[in-house]
């Protein structure tokens, strides 16, 4: 189901181009922040971080918009952008702060029974918690978006369609994380070819050295044109995942959903139309 849903997700970008904006939204932010952050502009740096971040959702509800109307105009590209905005943005937040307090209290309880704080706690006990709530939560934007749900409701979607095909799911992650490997570091790899005369790596450095550098020392290692480069191959292998998991998402959604049935968020009986819309019985 997972590769069928690929094939859907590419037939939706030839259908509607303008999903590829979503593709900008990612990378542009990403170029902005690797930039000011390699030349010493932290502020900058973060606030494009920031900013983009705030930013993206816009164009994941608009992208995910246009593919339920089959409406794949610019108009209607920033009308469903605008309409869904806060039902994809406001759950991500909510997970994300979830994530943090659940992981700071795996943290304390952790440093309270071995007698100390130590830093690989915070990361054990915030993946601990994250890795789980990614998983049950991941569908939350496009059952927001398709179902035309608010913020708690779409979270109770996403769990009750994960917990009633949780390694159809798995599959579908997996899936597309090889797809951003492939995409991302091929492009890095492709790029290394040709900018090797560039650079001016010391091979006499270990890994351990070359990940304690600060940005600066990396930065005068690689050399400024070839990180560069790196920085600009990079955001555009973020950006192409992006433009093709969204659509790639919405066709798994509106495959897997078809069909099933699922209580709402009132305990109302329905069914998924074959956009995925959410309709109940009457």
């Amino acid at each position: 189901m997972a590769f069928q849903s690929l094939r859907g997700g590419f037939q939706s970008i030839r259908r509607y181009p303008v999903i590829l904006l979503a593709g900008l939204a990612a990378g542009i932010p990403l170029v902005l922040t690797e930039y000011f952050m390699y030349s010493g502009l932290i502020w900058y740096g973060e606030a494009a971080a920031f900013f983009g971040a705030l930013l993206l959702p816009f164009f994941v509800a608009a992208s995910l918009g246009v593919i339920r109307e089959g409406d794949g105009s610019l108009g209607a590209y920033f009308r469903e952008g605008r309409n869904h905005y806060f039902r994809v943005l406001l759950p991500g937040i909510f997970i994300a702060v979830l994530a943090l307090v659940s992981g700071f209290i795996v943290m304390t309880v952790l440093g309270m029974v071995t007698g100390g704080a130590d830093p690989e706690f915070g990361a054990f006990g915030f993946f601990w918690v994250a890795v789980p709530l990614a998983f049950f939560f991941f569908l939350y934007d496009t059952a927001a978006v398709f179902g035309d749900l608010k913020l708690f409701a779409s979270l109770s979607r996403s769990a009750q369609v994960v917990l009633a095909r949780p390694f159809e799911v798995f599959k579908f992650i997996m899936v597309s994380v090889l797809l951003g490997v492939v995409i991302i570091f091929g492009l890095l790899i492709i790029g290394s070819v040709f900018l090797a005369g560039s650079m001016s790596f010391d091979e006499t450095l270990t890994t351990s050295e070359v990940l304690n550098m600060t940005p600066e020392e990396q930065e005068a290692l690689i050399g400024e044109e070839a990180l560069f480069w790196f920085t600009i191959i990079y955001a555009f292998g973020v950006g192409l995942f992006t433009a093709v998991f969204i659509p790639f998402k919405a066709a798994f959604y509106q495959q897997f959903a078809e069909g099933l049935v699922l209580p709402g968020p009132s305990q109302e009986q329905g069914v998924y139309d074959e956009k995925g819309r959410w309709y109940k019985y009457s």
